[in-house]
């Protein structure tokens, strides 16, 4: 909070629907489920699943620290991205997201 404190400009990224986390081949039998018959698994973690939204953070926040992103703060299912100015802002989070687009 200290650090976030030193920020005047800020943005928030929400995850509405789905994580996009993939599962291991061998945790895919954890989320199956039965439709006309028929067994699925997810190949992704589902959004609402138990512990995603921990898992989600746990990501993020490696993500946060392999790349030594500055004023990126995960919670949640939100990421905080804030600048002491509007270049810094914009800087932090145009990182942000190219982190996140390397993903897969």
């Amino acid at each position: 909070m200290h650090e976030l404190a030193k920020c005047i400009l800020f943005s928030s990224l929400g995850v509405k629907s789905t994580y996009q986390i993939p599962l291991e081949p061998k945790d895919r039998v954890n989320t199956a489920f039965e439709a006309n018959g028929k067994l699925y698994q997810y190949r992704r973690l589902r959004f609402g699943a138990t512990n995603g939204v921990s898992a989600f953070q746990r990501i993020i926040d490696g993500i946060i620290c392999q790349r030594a992103l500055q004023q990126t703060y995960a919670y949640l299912d939100n990421i905080t991205i804030g600048g002491t100015s509007k270049a810094d802002h914009d800087l932090n989070l145009k990182r942000l997201l190219n982190a996140a687009s390397q993903l897969n």
